[in-house]
């Protein structure tokens, strides 16, 4: 059967729980024979079934999740596109006994969405901080070799948190970590000064320590000793080695302003320095990266809280887990980014999205949006 070009389609009026098949079934039982698959190649040049899905979440805005665990429609979406319902061909004004040519376009196929994901994982984030520490330089090296084996894909960074605190906060702190990550990695040395300068981060000696006892191992002289966060006398004497190896800073051993930015541009750019250029990052609400808070944790340990969303009896009662304070790298194709529904320091969309874990690809997520990116990333639980 063929269908009439789309400016002739009828335009689908979302329901709750509406799927492509339940809209062929209500249109084939109107007199418009119509299968699911004609729908989607009709508007998305596919019939597979994980790409439709894709296009659900991204274009339609799609966020429920049906019971077999792919999005259905709600009434309240907010669609880019609205999805179109093909009609039968009508032929009108055509003579039978004349001789017709009839010209068919065919929508192309989609390219893959996903491409590649890397973790810059636990280990890397001290609790309740967003600083990159050391153990960065193996997962780094995989995100650039990631992006280089990709070089037209586009980047975007989630971050992510362990249980312990409010929700709103823990927001706040992954969307800090993924900021960090690609200050990092693009050797933007404002942004850290930005977030040193945070008073929910306040980064002080005990991080000036850490990047020292790094160089330390290849500079002995630059060795602060125990990483303690204490200005003692082997660290103002590694601050004072450094400082001399890096005019025009004053050779004074104190850890002033001048030397604090110093010093995270030599970490930046020294061993574990990668090249991956700012114009490689997607630009959703703040240039290719966001926080998931606490919603997708690796693991789970205790999910109870009370109704103003602080742990049960006030103390650390969900383990501090360094496995959940991690951040994701995703590489997506440049001809089919996803669309972010995602607010930086809004919980809004988040609770939107909060599906039962029954729907969802991997069990211990919360949010349906995230957990549809993460299925095919090997990193997060999911398959490649």
């Amino acid at each position: 059967m063929g269908f009439d070009k789309r400016s002739k389609a009828k335009t689908h009026v979302p329901q709750d729980g509406d799927t492509l098949d339940s809209i062929a079934e209500r249109e084939t039982a109107a007199g418009n024979r119509l299968t699911w698959q004609n729908i989607a190649r009709f508007n998305w040049g596919t019939d597979d079934p994980e790409v439709i899905d894709e296009f659900m979440r991204d274009q339609m805005g799609c966020y429920e999740r049906g019971e077999d665990k792919r999005f259905v429609f709600s009434a309240d979406i907010a669609s880019e596109e609205p999805l179109l319902i093909p009609r039968p061909f009508q032929r009108s004004g055509h003579r039978l006994e004349a001789v017709h040519t009839l010209s068919v376009r065919r929508l192309a196929e989609p390219p893959d969405q996903f491409e590649a994901c890397c973790k810059v994982s636990g280990p890397t984030f001290e609790f309740d901080k967003s600083f990159v520490r050391p153990s960065v330089v193996d997962d780094l090296e995989a995100v650039q070799a990631e992006v280089a084996n990709h070089p037209d894909a586009k980047i975007l960074i989630m971050g992510h948190t362990d249980k312990v605190g409010r929700k709103a906060y823990n927001k706040a702190l992954s969307e800090r970590r993924a900021r960090s990550v690609r200050a990092f990695i693009t050797n933007d040395v404002d942004t850290w000064v930005e977030l040193a300068d945070d008073p929910r981060e306040q980064w002080g000696i005990r991080e000036a320590q850490m990047i020292l006892k790094d160089m330390g191992e290849d500079e002995p002289r630059y060795d602060p000793g125990k990483v303690d966060g204490i200005n003692g006398p082997l660290t103002r004497a590694a601050v004072r080695e450094f400082q001399t190896d890096n005019p025009p800073l004053a050779v004074d051993g104190q850890y002033g302003p001048n030397t604090r930015r110093v010093l995270y541009e030599k970490y930046m750019s020294g061993k574990h320095d990668i090249e991956i250029e700012a114009d490689r990052f997607m630009n959703p609400p703040e240039e290719g990266f966001m926080g998931c808070g606490e919603r997708n944790p690796l693991m789970r340990i205790n999910d109870e809280r009370d109704a103003d969303g602080r742990e049960a009896d006030e103390a650390d009662t969900e383990e501090r887990c360094e496995e959940n304070r991690r951040v994701t790298v995703f590489l997506f194709s440049e001809d089919r980014l996803p669309r972010l529904p995602c607010g930086i320091a809004d919980t809004a969309p988040c609770e939107k999205r909060v599906t039962p874990p029954a729907r969802l690809h991997n069990s211990t997520f919360t949010c349906s949006y995230y957990d549809s990116l993460a299925r095919y990333c090997s990193c997060e639980g999911g398959r490649t």
